[in-house]
């Protein structure tokens, strides 16, 4: 029930590390390099590419690494963007407004599909909100957390970019409010 970030520049690969961290936990297989301490399904939720391109990355992640997908009880689900637009909030005449109407068919998703893992690739496509207002990225972050709340054992990982001229290695330089990052427990930075 707790948040990650990933952060890098745009095309330094932030889409493919994920998949790979989802065909990680859905084998159970160290490829991040980091121990998997729970297998579950995966959801990838990604805003910006088609989900033709989502699963030729997985499949060449799953050659790459001799993985057969019939062989695993666990599996990686990937949604569009492009064709299944989510937007969790938006501005109303100024201030922060959650739309809930998103936030229950995303919910059904994770729930019918029992999603352990949820990313979220890119974080600017999931909401209309001014990416600098930390109250509204705050207000954003909670609402991903109640989420959290109320599907037992879900965790969420949002990619984000940095801001120009970043510092490798540095989680201060996200673009944005400072709230996005504060709201997550870990924040994996990945640069070139």
């Amino acid at each position: 029930r707790y948040m990650t970030l990933t952060i890098a520049p745009g095309g330094v690969g932030k889409s493919a590390f994920t998949m790979l961290e989802a065909l990680s936990i859905v084998t159970g297989k160290p490829y991040t390099h980091f121990k998997v301490k729970k297998q579950c399904n995966v959801l990838v939720y990604n805003a910006e590419d088609p989900e033709d391109e989502m699963h030729a990355r997985l499949n060449a992640l799953m050659e790459k690494h001799n993985e057969n997908p019939n062989e695993h009880d666990y599996q990686v689900h990937c949604i569009s963007g492009r064709k299944h637009k989510l937007i969790l909030a938006k501005e109303n005449k100024g201030a922060y407004a959650a739309n809930y109407k998103a936030v229950k068919v995303l919910e059904k998703t994770i729930v019918k599909n029992d999603i352990g893992l949820l990313i979220m690739d890119p974080f600017v496509k999931f909401h209309e909100l001014d990416e600098n207002c930390n109250s509204s990225i705050d207000s954003l972050t909670n609402l991903i957390g109640q989420i959290m709340e109320r599907i037992p054992g879900l965790c969420v990982s949002v990619v984000h970019h940095t801001r120009k001229g970043a510092t490798p290695g540095d989680p201060d330089t996200t673009r944005g409010a400072s709230a996005l990052n504060c709201a997550a427990r870990i924040n994996y930075t990945v640069y070139p």
